[in-house]
């Protein structure tokens, strides 16, 4: 049973050193045939939709953004809360910055 084992491996590596060898000479000859350099590849529609990315990915991808946004938005706001109150006078300012506090109200 193991001699099988290790026949049916060897014959696979045969196999994929072929099928490589065959890739890599098409290639080749493609290049040496095209002027442009460019190569033609055939998928299946199954491969393309494997290629495809997935939903999760998308949705990561969305929420990275919104947080980007988000963080963006509130250092932007920091800064024009400061060269507001910075302007003004003292108790006003002060006065705005503890409404600013209260969570509650944004």
């Amino acid at each position: 049973m193991a001699d099988e084992v290790a026949d049916m491996r060897r014959e696979f590596r045969e196999e994929i050193r072929s099928l490589k060898d065959e890739l890599r000479r098409q290639v080749s000859q493609a290049l040496k045939n095209s002027g442009s350099g460019s190569i033609r590849v055939d998928l299946q529609k199954d491969d393309v939709a494997q290629a495809e990315p997935s939903f999760v990915v998308v949705k990561d991808l969305v929420r990275q953004i919104r947080e980007d946004v988000k963080s963006s938005l509130a250092t932007r706001g920091e800064i024009a809360v400061d060269e507001l109150v910075d302007s003004m006078p003292e108790t006003t300012a002060a006065d705005l910055l503890k409404s600013l506090a209260n969570t509650d109200r944004l």
